[in-house]
């Protein structure tokens, strides 16, 4: 799975990632990337299923050594099909 990450300052980060810890309310993405808390983000899923990418906003709500956790709040969500 590829992520795009838009943050509110003029950059695109690219981050190759499994995100093996992604649900409906969120995702926790391993990087070192600049982020803080509260943060609005934009993310761009692209995955191999789906022809187009999926855009979701969301919120940093936790940074540590290891990642983020973005907390979903706006987008195509329900097209992620996370059961």
């Amino acid at each position: 799975m590829i992520i795009k990450i838009y943050q509110d300052i003029p950059s695109i980060l690219y981050i190759d990632s499994s995100c093996q810890l992604i649900s409906n309310g969120g995702v926790f993405i391993e990087t070192n990337g600049p982020f803080y808390a509260g943060q609005g983000l934009k993310l761009n899923f692209s995955l191999p299923e789906v022809e187009s990418p999926i855009s979701i906003g969301g919120e940093v709500v936790r940074v540590d050594s290891r990642g983020i956790g973005v907390k979903f709040i706006s987008g195509d969500i329900h097209k992620l099909d996370i059961n």
